[in-house]
């Protein structure tokens, strides 16, 4: 086995999955999980450039964010400034 990394991941709308018919050649049966590691690594860069912006409606422009880091693959917020309910964060209100 060899480790599977990509630099310039390309986001799939759609991922190609094997048929019965396909020939199980490891091209073929890693295709789908290329697609969806290759998805993953796309939305974690976005997720990265976003965590540093936010979008100010009072001044109508992005602004620099919270201090959030993206350590070991757990996003993680410092004390105070957010909490995470379930699957959604929830930021703190600073009036």
């Amino acid at each position: 086995m060899k480790e599977y990394k990509n630099t310039s991941p390309v986001f799939a709308d759609a991922i190609q999955i094997v048929e019965t018919t396909d020939p199980a050649h490891a091209d073929n049966i890693n295709m789908a999980p290329t697609q969806l590691l290759q998805n993953t690594l796309s939305n974690r860069g976005l997720i990265e450039k976003m965590l540093a912006y936010s979008y100010d409606s009072d001044r109508g422009r992005i602004v620099n964010l919270l201090p959030f880091n993206f350590d070991n693959g757990k996003l993680t917020v410092p004390e105070g400034m957010g909490s995470f309910e379930d699957d959604a964060l929830v930021l703190e209100v600073a009036i």
